[in-house]
């Protein structure tokens, strides 16, 4: 991830463990008629648009950390996102507040030390630039 325009600060995240998933961007709008008839609308921004859901399990705490400064410096700014899959996106994070809880698992991390693991969710909404 990176800010879209120039790109001076990047952070780079593994692939998602659990969830890895892509949607429209459309909202259901119900409304009420005076007379009681209910109504209901499907509103679509765009069929280019999508939203990118990931969840990351057991990431250094530190790393999680890096995330949530980059969240809190560029989170309101158009994002260029790298998938894991190689696709490139023009994204808004819709992630608000970030947060991320103890995973309640050990693990070893490469220097051989037991660590505790935190998990997050991500999510995006954007159009997949290629």
């Amino acid at each position: 991830m990176g800010p879209y325009a120039v790109p001076e600060t990047v952070t780079k995240l593994n692939s998602p463990q659990m969830q890895d998933s892509l949607g429209l961007a459309s909202t259901i709008i119900y409304d009420v008629a005076m007379d009681g008839t209910i109504y209901t609308y499907k509103k679509t921004k765009g069929l280019d648009e999508r939203i990118l859901k990931y969840s990351f399990k057991q990431v250094h705490r530190k790393k999680a950390l890096e995330v949530e400064a980059f969240l809190k410096y560029y989170g309101s700014d158009d994002i260029r996102l790298v998938t894991h899959d190689d696709q490139v996106w023009k994204v808004k994070v819709l992630t608000d507040p970030f947060s991320f809880t103890p995973s309640g698992r050990k693990y070893i991390d490469s220097g051989g030390v037991s660590r505790e693991g935190v998990d997050f969710n991500l999510e995006f909404q954007g159009v997949r630039i290629s």
